[in-house]
């Protein structure tokens, strides 16, 4: 069985390719392995980590939700869904309460969006759920900073069981390499 990175070298994803996050990944998703997970992707692209996911993850249902309408793979573990994260009509009611395992925010890569997104989804997220956040970057002007808000509001808005951000930005040199994970509580919040 493959690490999550040589899969992650043979798809080319920019989880490994441009950005650090493989190994954080690994830490919080190698419990959860083999169990039959679901898992939901906002921001598909041309779908290199859908197909790391779906190895990864060997038992897993596998979504991924992109404004394009381009279809990256057919699998029988796999569902696209076409639309903007920041939907407000229609995203609230894609999908049931306690739904998924695992939501990963790799869509526009807007702090609005990073934060209307995780106000509309994490209802689906189940207990002891896991929400990534990407490429987070500095939010509007009148913010002073996205990554302040995610150590400091975020947890106690969603009152998250676990919260970390890791900003890798200073060693790799990229501005964006910076990803925030939360855990939802136990007990529908």
């Amino acid at each position: 069985m493959r690490t999550l990175k040589e899969i992650a070298e043979s798809t080319q994803t920019d989880k490994l390719t441009a950005h650090s996050y493989i190994p954080v990944y690994e830490r919080f998703l190698q419990p959860m392995r083999q169990e039959p997970i679901r898992l939901l992707e906002i921001g598909v692209l041309r779908g290199a980590s859908i197909h790391m996911w779906l190895e990864y993850f060997p038992n897993a249902q596998v979504v991924g939700m992109d404004i394009e309408p381009r279809h990256v793979l057919t699998h029988e573990r796999y569902n696209q869904i076409h639309c903007s994260q920041s939907d407000i009509n229609r995203v609230p009611t894609l999908f049931p309460f306690d739904h998924f395992d695992v939501i990963i925010d790799d869509g526009s890569h807007f702090a609005e969006d990073n934060i209307l997104t995780l106000h509309m989804l994490w209802p689906a997220l189940k207990p002891n759920g896991l929400y990534f956040i990407e490429d987070l970057q500095h939010g509007p002007p009148h913010w002073r900073n996205s990554v302040l808000y995610w150590k400091q509001h975020c947890p106690y808005i969603y009152k998250c069981r676990e919260h970390e951000v890791f900003d890798t930005s200073q060693q790799t040199g990229r501005f964006d390499d910076i990803l925030v994970v939360l855990r939802k509580q136990q007990g529908k919040i």
